[in-house]
């Protein structure tokens, strides 16, 4: 284990933000931490541990072209530690997170070359920590030089995997694969396969489902580029006709930098000119106009292409600014900079690194100061080398924690349920441009059903980055099983601050076409009540499940940590029982949850010592 206590040297950095022929100056500062230099790679901002402090996960190649994948833990005062992590060696990569297991924490979905398996893959690694990733392979298309999404588009509460790329023989593949609860299944969607692809999903049109921007190429042919704006109805893409320039090499981002509750696109990528034959970098801006329509931003930002490209309030005045890396000028050089809104315009900044190729950027509060922070990596190519860096933003301006929405309502449609709440408030962010996380869970604070990848607490957000919600307030979730539920929602403002957590709200389901919750029993599976309730320290758990199946049950605290998981293996048809010990256990309320082949159900029990 190699650990980095070297003091926070300052290399004080101004970016120089020309507003209306005014220098103004947004002072960043370099903090030395010695993180290996690297390119082409993919880096995060990420608290792995749940320690309200972001860590760091970065891959790429070094200088010698090595190929590598680490994750460093934040101890705060700038101690990062580097740990044995488990994950493979990866170039040509697209990584995600999200809480695929409903454990608490955030996992990790890969689709890459890796060096460690001498080949293609794309595998979900499951975080274990403090031990290491355990990598499952649920058999998706090994593909690399694409895009991977965790993305609920059938709004099962189930996170699904989409991705894109090249397989081994070269060819384009698209695949998304429904998460069924224990294993996945691949579903045909008619959309394009495509590779070098920016994929993001955002529910543009407020109506409740994650719609889909995808860009990158079909073939070799340049005239193969294409950018597309999918509408996802209930489960079903089809076609927007909205016109965008096609575009490979690409990244994008959805953002509401007018806030105006309408989601707006910022790309950036390579394009091909069919009149003269050559190539073009580009970066553009979109402003959803409603209607689904969007019209192009007069702002004129440098084209850039094979980096990526994001929206964070860097400022702290409200209103989203730009942070974009990437080759420039044909390869020749490169550039990470910021771009301040003033006003709905976008004035360029002098930038970080100006020769900064296969670049990569995240944004985070890795010292919880309210001032978003960044993470870069790529190639320097006055110095000849690859870099990794963080940059500590100082802007004097400090942000505050919004405020949570009210008046949380919901409401039935046969095995559909709605979602619906009112806005939630900022001190900088309008309130129409504010996003939400919503959470929905078996237990008071749970969310063992819909577990946001970037919540957190009293402004932290562990992944940061626009709530699950979107700017919409409404959702709907399908088929969930007859029980008892708890949700509740969360403000995010464009620093990504989060709000509190609404005090839960429940409800009691009867799913049209499961059994009765009050004996536990659906198709056939069943999940007694505890004998003795209350116990103390054993008690007794009784299940039957109709069908051999893989069965986990889970113990969780009345805050919805997770405590024990006392079964966990493969189990025949027919009746069980073990015996549950809280020796270790205080006093208080506990819930345990059966999970078998899709069916899951939750109850309570109490332990007095």
């Amino acid at each position: 284990m190699s650990k980095y206590r070297k003091p926070l040297l300052p290399a004080l950095i101004f970016l120089n933000i020309l507003i209306s022929g005014i220098a103004v100056s947004q002072p960043f500062e370099k903090i030395n931490l010695s993180f290996p230099g690297l390119s082409h790679g993919r880096i995060n901002w990420i608290d792995l541990n749940n320690d309200r402090l972001l860590d760091v996960f970065i891959s790429g190649v070094d200088d010698s072209i090595s190929a590598k994948s680490q994750v460093y833990i934040n101890y705060g005062g700038g101690n990062f530690v580097l740990i044995n992590s488990g994950l493979p060696d990866i170039t040509n990569a697209s990584v995600a997170w999200a809480d695929f297991d409903k454990d608490g924490d955030l996992d990790l979905l890969i689709s890459a070359y890796s060096v460690s398996h001498n080949g293609i893959i794309t595998r979900i690694y499951e975080n274990k920590l403090p031990s290491a990733f355990d990598e499952r392979d649920f058999g998706f298309e090994d593909l690399h030089s694409g895009s991977v999404k965790w993305i609920d588009y059938n709004n099962d509460s189930h996170p699904d995997v989409f991705i894109t790329g090249l397989d081994s023989g070269g060819a384009p593949q698209l695949r998304l694969y429904k998460n069924t609860g224990n294993s996945f299944t691949e579903i045909q969607t008619g959309l394009p396969a495509v590779y070098f692809s920016s994929c993001e999903f955002y529910d543009f049109d407020t109506d409740g489902d994650a719609d889909l921007l995808i860009s990158g190429q079909t073939n070799e042919n340049k005239n193969s580029y294409l950018t597309k704006i999918f509408i996802n109805e209930n489960g079903s893409f089809s076609e927007s006709g909205i016109i965008l320039p096609p575009m490979s090499k690409s990244s994008s981002a959805w953002g509401d930098f007018d806030s105006d509750g309408l989601g707006d696109i910022v790309m950036q990528g390579e394009m091909f000119n069919s009149s003269t034959g050559n190539t073009e970098f580009t970066t553009v801006i979109f402003r959803n106009n409603g209607g689904n329509t969007f019209s192009k931003h007069t702002s004129e930002l440098p084209g850039l292409a094979s980096g990526n490209i994001l929206w964070a309030d860097f400022d702290n005045d409200g209103f989203l600014d730009i942070l974009a890396a990437g080759n420039h000028s044909g390869n020749a050089s490169g550039i990470a900079g910021i771009y301040r809104n003033v006003n709905g315009n976008f004035t360029a900044v002098k930038t970080i690194h100006p020769a900064l190729t296969y670049g990569q950027v995240s944004i985070g509060d890795f010292d919880n100061d309210f001032r978003i922070d960044i993470l870069l990596t790529g190639h320097n190519l006055t110095a000849k080398k690859n870099i990794t860096s963080v940059y500590k933003n100082l802007t004097p301006v400090i942000n505050e924690a919004p405020v949570e929405p009210k008046g949380l309502t919901t409401t039935f449609d046969n095995a559909v349920i709605h979602f619906n709440w009112l806005e939630g408030t900022d001190s900088s962010t309008p309130s129409a441009g504010l996003s939400y996380n919503l959470r929905i869970g078996t237990f008071p604070g749970g969310d063992d059903i819909l577990s946001p990848a970037g919540s957190g607490m009293n402004s932290f957000s562990r992944l940061p980055g626009t709530g699950n919600t979107g700017a919409g307030r409404t959702w709907h979730i399908d088929e969930l099983d007859t029980g008892v539920y708890y949700w509740s929602v969360q403000t995010v403002d464009n620093t990504f601050n989060t709000s509190e957590f609404t005090a839960d709200n429940t409800f009691t389901f009867q799913n049209p076409g499961s059994g009765n919750p009050a004996t536990g029993n659906s198709n056939g599976y069943i999940l007694k009540q505890n004998f003795p309730n209350p116990f103390n320290p054993v008690t007794n758990i009784q299940f039957e499940i109709p069908n051999d199946a893989e069965v986990i049950i889970k113990i969780f605290d009345s805050n919805g940590k997770l405590v024990d998981t006392p079964v966990n293996e493969f189990k025949n048809t027919g009746s069980h029982s073990f015996i549950f010990s809280g020796e270790n256990l205080s006093s208080g309320i506990y819930y345990y949850k059966i999970e078998a082949a899709g069916f899951s159900l939750t109850r309570k029990m109490v332990l007095l010592r």
